[in-house]
């Protein structure tokens, strides 16, 4: 079971089309090379970087405190203006993305915004 999903995943990568223009999603030298040289049976953890942030992925969307600490928040103010607390790296992982890769592996163990990388 755990062979079938992870091969869909990498057939999915290496078919995926980005959306500039129809050319596959790349993958990695490492996971390239692992892939071609695995046997049936194995699996791997990998990182998948997201081309966009999603519908929301606007920064100004957002306010500060609905995605920082007030920690964060009163560092921040130390070296930006108010204005600026925030940026594209500060916005979440969209969802729905997050939703689509689960279906196709194992299991996501982490998102990571400021990467927008699933792993």
């Amino acid at each position: 079971m755990r062979t079938g999903i992870l091969l869909l995943l990498l057939l999915f990568l290496t078919l995926q089309t980005d959306s500039r223009g129809g050319e596959p999603a790349r993958l990695g030298k490492r996971l390239r090379a692992w892939y071609q040289n695995t046997e049936s049976g194995g699996f791997a953890v990998i990182l998948i970087y997201l081309k966009d942030k999603g519908p929301r992925g606007d920064a100004g969307l957002y306010s500060a405190g609905e995605l920082l600490s007030a920690r964060s928040i009163a560092r921040r103010g130390r070296v930006r203006t108010q204005d600026s607390l925030i940026d594209g790296q500060d916005l979440p992982v969209e969802n729905s993305y997050v939703g689509r890769i689960s279906g196709m592996v194992l299991r996501v163990r982490h998102t990571l915004k400021w990467f927008n990388a699933v792993s």
